[in-house]
């Protein structure tokens, strides 16, 4: 296993929650970061980003593995462009020797009703979507252009985290938002509530199937996640760990009126036995504890 860690986008969300997992494993991390330093005595900064990666060029040569978390959450096509896709350019370019780890998306899929496993199609609904695919597309070249090691693209499920910035755009503070401003959940049927919903993944689990993830010697794209709940499950989990008591709204039109929230209508539900094979990794984090944190966080309580 690898030892000293190249890392990119470490003070982000997504970020925050493999740093931690890296620290606890005791590695050792270099970090590159343009203007927030992650607290961990196990972690060197480097100050700088992606378009401009001179300044870290010997730490990447230098690493045993590359973990790449950074990207600019844009669906602006110029930020895709000179930041997601030539940024990891920038990042190949330097990568000599060991695995590269790829934080891609569950996006890719699109709006997906069953079950997705690595084969099923992807479908771009936005440059966002654009950038993962482009790049994971990238990392599979290059791994059969130089041997190096393993391209390795992770397609995230939603992160539920408790961190600094589980605010970043992320999907949970909505639904809390939602319960806590007493709105409504707006779905186009009962059935749709009961039966549509997402793969979500924990801060813990996300760390270990990272870790997890350098083992493996096969490139190309892999599902992970901790586990699937439906949109009716996660909201009245949150709801009753919270205190709070939640509305919903049913009606064909799913345009939202004010003081409702529309769910998607959406079931992404991942097959992750391709992982689970390469590295035996199997979550160990029940959503009601993960929401727990999450509720703490937030500083609300029963």
């Amino acid at each position: 296993m690898p030892n000293r860690i190249f890392m990119t986008g470490a003070s982000g969300n997504v970020g925050s929650a493999i740093l931690q997992g890296l620290v606890d494993g005791e590695y050792e991390i270099r970090a590159l970061v343009r203007n927030s330093v992650p607290l961990h005595p196990r972690c060197q900064p480097i100050f700088g980003d992606l378009s401009k990666l001179d300044i870290a060029s010997h730490e990447i040569a230098a690493a045993d593995a590359i973990i790449h978390c950074a990207s600019p959450r844009s669906q602006s096509r110029r930020d895709v462009l000179d930041c997601e896709i030539e940024g990891m350019a920038n990042l190949i370019n330097g990568w000599s020797a060991g695995p590269l780890v790829y934080m891609s998306s569950q996006t890719v899929y699109g709006v997906p009703k069953g079950k997705l496993s690595e084969a099923s199609p992807i479908v771009p609904t936005c440059w966002y979507d654009i950038g993962k695919i482009t790049n994971e597309y990238q990392l599979a070249m290059a791994d059969r252009i130089r041997l190096r090691g393993a391209g390795i693209s992770l397609r995230l499920p939603v992160l539920f985290g408790s961190g600094a910035r589980r605010r970043n755009g992320q999907f949970l503070p909505c639904v809390l938002d939602v319960l806590r401003n007493d709105h409504a959940f707006l779905c186009a049927s009962l059935e749709s509530l009961e039966t549509n919903g997402t793969v979500y993944i924990g801060e813990k689990d996300l760390g270990r199937a990272v870790i997890n993830a350098m083992r493996i010697r096969e490139s190309g794209p892999y599902n992970i996640a901790g586990g699937f709940t439906t949109w009716r499950r996660l909201i009245d989990t949150l709801a009753e760990i919270a205190g709070l008591r939640p509305k919903y709204v049913v009606r064909a039109s799913t345009i939202p009126g004010e003081g409702e929230f529309r769910l998607p209508h959406s079931r992404s539900e991942y097959d992750c036995s391709k992982f689970q094979s390469r590295t035996g990794f199997q979550p160990n984090e029940r959503l009601e504890d993960i929401l727990a944190r999450f509720v703490a966080a937030e500083g609300i309580g029963r």
